[in-house]
């Protein structure tokens, strides 16, 4: 299960680089940071729901730990952090 989830994330960045290569910029970047301590399927889970009722949304995520998470978010690197 924790492979399956980790090619998603894979598939999903490499989605995210080429709707960034193909001029789709007028949809508003959503920068999520994700701790690593947080199970893939459940990130997964409530990024497609926000996807799937705000489409006009670019989401853009980002894994790390916590503390790092934090020091993006104070730096305006990231707009939100999925943590547990």
């Amino acid at each position: 299960l924790l492979n399956y989830t980790e090619i998603i994330f894979s598939m999903g960045r490499e989605v995210v680089e080429v709707l960034k290569h193909k001029g789709l910029s007028h949809r508003h970047p959503l920068t999520i940071g994700v701790c690593n301590s947080v199970p893939k399927l459940v990130a997964s889970e409530l990024l497609t729901k926000i996807y799937r009722s705000h489409p006009e949304v670019r989401l853009v995520c980002v894994e790390s730990n916590l503390e790092d998470l934090l020091l993006r978010l104070a730096k305006h690197g990231i707009d939100v952090i999925l943590s547990d």
